[in-house]
């Protein structure tokens, strides 16, 4: 019973540092500044659909199956969207969101290297 119930404790104090930690990152300047940035740029429906699809498409880069036409891939993307990243709100937004998008990847990589896993079997 003892066990039972050091598990629930334990359970309720991970549950209790995960929502500090998520507090914490809603309170952080990078997330305010991201925040700031992505209302500034809903203001301008028509410059938010473009950084919207902006962002998409880099997304689907970054994630595409490596290939030999990658590095043209990438090129023709670059000078395609070189005009809309010129815009300093565009740049701002998407230099706050991808500062956000590295502290939460900080934070997993802190957790997952400080928590040992059996992975063995993946060698």
């Amino acid at each position: 019973m003892g066990e039972s119930r050091n598990k629930v404790l334990g359970s309720r104090k991970v549950d209790l540092k995960t929502a500090e930690l998520s507090e914490a990152i809603l309170d952080s300047e990078e997330y305010k500044e991201f925040l700031y940035y992505l209302g500034e740029i809903k203001k301008q429906p028509e410059l938010y659909d473009k950084v919207c699809d902006y962002r998409r498409r880099n997304f689907e880069l970054q994630n595409m199956d490596i290939n030999d036409n990658m590095f043209d891939e990438v090129m023709h993307f670059q000078m395609e969207n070189a005009g809309i990243r010129k815009d300093a709100l565009v740049n701002n937004f998407l230099k706050a969101e991808l500062s956000v998008c590295r502290m939460l990847q900080d934070i997993t990589r802190s957790i997952s290297e400080s928590v040992q896993l059996d992975t063995d079997f993946l060698s």
